[in-house]
């Protein structure tokens, strides 16, 4: 072999070699929780996201698996497991604390952009994501149209996106923070009461417009986005909020707890909270696809 092709070669393999040596080091990075020479995490934030995330992602496994038939329920242990998850999406549990938990997530996201490095990078990579999640979602609305019935899914996911947008807008715009609580109450209060008011009137609420009813819960907007519809009020008005608490009460990028570090008894609670976004968008098919894997080839439930 000549000096060129062995130089060659050497390079190649310390490419390889550096590669997954790079991809190792992402990787044990993702699940780590504080990582070394880094400001430490706010965790009681990631606390409660990892607790919303839980019962988002419990949620999302219930209504996939049961509502979509992808799981197979035939033995006693299966047919537990669609009890359970018949008794869940039935219960008031679900019907109350569904909404509640996305106000809050909304009013975490807005905390979080006090620790933001870059308002501009945060807001188009969201606006990015959106796009291809909302594409997917039209994608495999002509691919799975019996399971994905709708065009457009206007969910939590394009409403954190706006929201971000909007905050770094006011944001360069120095809009003063009286102004922007003031506002977020206002918008939140009548989120809230429309809310309720199309839960419980004989009638509900319906907007004709389709683009105007994607702003409150509505009738109508369960029709445009049939999978999974949140409105974006009052959900802008909580992260706005939350945004105006960061300001104030994280001044200082730190924990307000005496203790700095989370219990190593709750780390993937704590991941499950840092890595939130995330989690919303993959965990669950992950849960789904290795069950029906289990399913298909194992036959525990069959």
């Amino acid at each position: 072999m000549s000096n060129e092709n062995l130089q060659t070669a050497t390079d190649s393999a310390v490419k390889k070699q550096s590669f997954f040596a790079t991809l190792t080091k992402k990787i044990r990075n993702f699940f780590t929780y504080n990582l070394p020479g880094q400001r430490l995490r706010i965790w009681e934030l990631d606390l409660i996201r990892g607790i919303i995330m839980f019962f988002v992602t419990l949620d999302h496994v219930c209504v996939f698996s049961y509502y979509w038939n992808i799981i197979t329920y035939k033995t006693a242990f299966g047919k537990a497991l669609e009890s359970f998850a018949v008794f869940y999406l039935h219960s008031y549990f679900r019907k109350f604390v569904e909404p509640i938990g996305l106000w809050s997530l909304c009013f975490m996201s807005g905390i979080s952009c006090q620790f933001s490095r870059s308002s501009v990078r945060r807001s188009v990579k969201f606006l990015i994501i959106t796009a291809v999640f909302m594409s997917g979602y039209l994608a495999l609305h002509f691919i799975v149209p019996d399971l994905i019935t709708g065009y457009v899914i206007f969910n939590i996911v394009p409403i954190i996106a706006i929201s971000i947008t909007l905050w770094y807008l006011v944001d360069a715009l120095k809009c003063p923070m009286k102004i922007r609580i003031a506002v977020a109450s206002l918008l939140t209060a009548a989120g809230v009461v429309l809310f309720f008011v199309n839960r419980f009137s004989a009638n509900g609420i319906y907007v004709k417009n389709d683009f105007l009813s994607l702003l409150i819960y509505n009738k109508h907007g369960y029709e445009v986005s049939p999978n999974n519809f949140e409105p974006l009020l009052p959900h802008l008005g909580f992260f706005f909020l939350g945004g105006a608490f960061g300001k104030y009460f994280y001044k200082d990028k730190t924990s307000k707890l005496k203790v700095k570090t989370p219990p190593k008894a709750i780390t993937p609670l704590m991941l499950l909270g840092k890595h939130s976004f995330i989690a919303y968008l993959f965990l669950t098919p992950i849960i789904i696809g290795a069950v029906w894997l289990i399913v298909r080839f194992v036959w525990l439930f069959l």
